[in-house]
């Protein structure tokens, strides 16, 4: 995959020169009603914003993310958008896989996944136990479905390391 040198310009039908492949990530999260007072939140370390950035950046990173996808099903653009929220049953689910019941034991489940997803952006550490549940998903979210639409380049799925 070669990555220096190439130019965007899709999002208008036309081919990425310079890349034969292009990965790109959505962990945006569902909106969440605003709550509580905002200089209270800014305090504790959390980034309020107004609600309407919120809005109007969601519905940004959904046209972009369509287009992409368009993109990609089309061909002009070979890649994957990887979501996070979705568990790697969700993803087999999508794509028709099938896979033995005991196999998705080696997964987080779904409920995992979808906490993984919903899990507040701001600016506090995160225990260890978060922490690994986020970055288990994004590396699991990424591996099925990497081998799930571009199997001749990603034909192994490689799980998360047990410890």
């Amino acid at each position: 995959m070669r990555t220096s040198g190439w130019k965007h310009s899709t999002s208008r039908g036309r081919p990425l020169r310079g890349c034969d492949f292009l990965i790109c990530s959505d962990a945006s999260g569902p909106l969440r009603p605003p709550e509580g007072h905002r200089i209270r939140k800014l305090l504790r370390g959390e980034l309020p914003s107004p609600r309407l950035f919120d809005v109007t950046s969601d519905q940004i990173r959904g046209l972009r993310s369509r287009m992409l996808v368009r993109d990609f099903e089309s061909t002009v653009v070979r890649g994957a958008l990887i979501k996070m929220g979705k568990s790697v049953r969700d993803i087999d689910i999508q794509i028709a896989r099938r896979r033995e019941l005991p196999e998705y034991d080696h997964f987080l489940s779904d409920e995992e996944s979808r906490l993984a997803l919903t899990h507040p952006t701001d600016l506090k550490a995160l225990p260890k136990h978060l922490f690994d549940r986020i970055a288990r998903h994004g590396f699991e979210a990424a591996g099925a479905t990497l081998a799930a639409r571009a199997p001749e380049r990603f034909a192994r799925f490689i799980g998360w390391p047990s410890s």
